[in-house]
């Protein structure tokens, strides 16, 4: 992918995008790939939209499938 969606991206659709991003990424760093955006954005975003804790909980439950 590698491009910069979430800087293109209305902040209506940006936790969206990171949902999606989360959903298919097994880390952050590969989260942060797939958005094009370096991982210390990724993080403050992640921050922003309060989706820490979700990210967590992604990671856990597709450890165990």
């Amino acid at each position: 992918f590698n491009f910069p969606f979430l800087k293109y991206s209305t902040d209506i659709c940006k936790e969206a995008v990171l949902r999606f991003a989360l959903s298919q990424a097994n880390s952050k760093r590969e989260a942060s790939l797939i958005l094009g955006i370096k991982k210390v954005d990724l993080l403050k975003y992640l921050k922003t939209y309060n989706l820490e804790k979700e990210f967590e909980y992604d990671s856990r439950t597709k450890k165990n499938n």
